[in-house]
This record gives C-alpha cells, structure tokens and sequence, in this order.
C-alpha cells in the first residue's frame, strides 16, 4: 500500500496519524491529545489519513471536529454510518469488492500495467459522475468515499480516485491519490480535483478515470485520454504541485497501441490499416504543441474523410468526440 501523503508528514504527526488510523478501526469517536499538535496539524494529518486510506470509507473526512482541552486538541472522528449498522455496510462493501477481484484474477492479468487498466477499465464502464454531489454534497456523502463508485456505482472525482486506489491496493498496483484544481469546461473552471498516480517500476504516471468516465460516455466508447499520461499533458487541464515527477508517456494507451502521431505520414499508415480492417472507430493522439486546435482538427478531419472515401464505396456519416487540450482524436464511422 503506497502511504506517499504519510511520508510528507515529521514524525509527531506521523505519530498522530497513526493514533487515528488506531481509533477508526476500534470504532472510536475520538482521538486522544498529543503535544505541539493543534487544529491546523489535526486537518493537515487527516487529509493524509484520507488520501493514503481509501478503505476508511465509512469516517466522514469532509467534516472535521476538535476541540481545545489542558492537555492538547481532540480531534473527534466523523463516521457517514451509524455504529449500529457499521459492521453489516463493511462487509456489503467487501463483498462487491470481492467479486471485482474475483473477475479480475480470473482475467490473468499479467504485470502491474495490464492490473492499473483492468481498474480503470473497470470503473470506466461501471462508474457514474454525480453531479449532484457537487451541489448538495451533504446529501451525498458516499460520493465522496470509496463506497460510492464501488458499491452504488456513483461518485465524484474523491470517491472515484479513492475506489481506484483501494483496487490497486488489492492487487498489489502502487498508486497514490494526487489532488489539485482543474480548469477543464465540462467539469467547471478552477474546481478542486482528485485523480491518481501509478508507479511502474520507479516510473511515475498519471491516471484520472474521472475524466475518462466524462469522455467515455460522450463517445460511447472507453477512452484512454487520461489514462499513464505524463506532466507534459496533465497540467495541460490540472493544476497541482509537490508530487513526484511524471516523466514518461511510454505507457499511455495511444504510445501501446501505436497511436502516438508526431507526423501525417504516420498517422495515415494508420488509417489505410484501419480502413482495410474495416474499423468503425479510429482513436488516435497527435503530439503536436499548439493552441491552434481548430486548424489542426480540420487537417485531421480532411484527412480521415480520404482515407473513408478511398476505401469505401458507399455514403458514411462521421461522428466526432475530439479532446482539445489532449490532443485526442475519436471517429465514429456510420453508414
């Protein structure tokens, strides 16, 4: 399990970081003082707690209470779930959890890579953005947690980055949950954000199926636009800062499958291929640096249309789904 948000803490706050991780699992309301630690450690130590423990789904970390005493601050723990019921939603939980792992070990998954994918793919197809968490979030508390996209299959970014997280942890997959804001029109201007980070043999690589949800349903089709990308394209759309450097696009869907384009040339080999094997969807990147995307995506359009007309013989309609700041192409064929 990968405790990243632990290791940016000094050792009395890890100390205390502990002691709540201690309580929650006894059932506890509340954790007991310690020295030099006051209200703004207490937030600081249980974002951590928050962020390294998705399996804690049941402490409402949203709502933070403590109060001041001779002997130090207590922090009290919030739980979304009465004490009556906590065992029986605990194992509710599990139980789906189970049954995803079930399905994935009978996948043969090989290699850390092919086990972050199945995840992704996985709550792609099976999670559902909650908007109206967004604006009655007290209404919505599950959203928020790792219960909420596994077992309701409805969350926001939090409860979606903690439920790929808490997968990854079962199958042995080292990630972490990264955070930030993003400006990104479909998901709001500068709203706070939450979506992953996946080590793959000391390679550092972003994953935010929260956006790949958002862009999966407008296509209808699982995208991968967000998915093992580096920083050179995540702050394109993600605003963040003090996580490890991600370096490398090696493991992106479109660099695995060939469909990384720096040129036309290449890009048309790839759609002669497409167009003999009679493809009904093309899905591509092009790594070109500019903000000029309306004559690029015209380019592409003209020469996606030559490759459809000279290999068909009959009318087709095109349906379009492009990611402008990402640079992704997606192309329905219709005839």
């Amino acid at each position: 399990m990968n405790e990243y948000h632990f290791l940016q803490l000094d050792r009395k706050e890890q100390s205390y970081y502990k002691k709540i991780i201690d309580a929650v699992t006894s059932g506890s309301s509340s954790v007991k003082p310690s020295p030099f630690i006051g209200s703004e450690q207490i937030t600081k130590i249980a974002t951590a707690v928050n962020y390294d423990h998705p399996e804690l789904f049941c402490v409402d970390f949203r709502h933070l209470n403590f109060w001041g005493t001779p002997m130090g601050v207590i922090y009290q723990v919030n739980y979304t779930v009465r004490t009556a019921i906590r065992s029986a939603v605990s194992e509710q939980v599990e139980r789906k959890i189970s049954e995803i792992l079930d399905v994935a070990v009978k996948s043969n998954l090989q290699g850390d890579y092919e086990k972050c994918r199945w995840i992704h793919n996985y709550l792609v197809r099976n999670t559902k953005y909650n908007y109206e968490a967004l604006r009655r979030p007290d209404d919505y508390p599950d959203s928020f947690n790792a219960k909420g996209a596994i077992l309701d299959g409805m969350a926001v970014c939090e409860g979606i980055s903690k439920a790929f997280k808490l997968l990854c942890d079962r199958l042995g997959v080292d990630a972490m949950i990264a955070f930030g804001t993003s400006s990104q029109k479909n998901f709001g201007v500068d709203i706070p954000h939450a979506w992953n980070i996946v080590n793959f043999d000391s390679e550092y690589t972003h994953v935010d199926v929260t956006w790949d949800i958002g862009m999966s349903e407008s296509s209808q089709f699982t995208r991968y636009d967000y998915f093992c990308i580096s920083d050179r394209w995540m702050t394109v759309d993600h605003v963040y800062s003090s996580f490890p450097e991600c370096k490398t696009d090696d493991y992106s869907y479109f660099s695995k499958r060939n469909r990384f384009f720096t040129k036309g040339k290449e890009l048309k080999v790839y759609l002669d291929a497409e167009m003999k094997r009679r493809s009904s969807t093309l899905y591509f990147k092009v790594n070109v640096a500019s903000d000029d995307f309306s004559s690029i995506q015209t380019k592409i359009q003209d020469q996606v249309s030559r490759s459809i007309t000279e290999s068909m013989n009959s009318s087709y309609f095109l349906e379009m789904a492009p990611n402008a700041k990402q640079m992704c192409f997606f192309f329905r064929i219709k005839q």
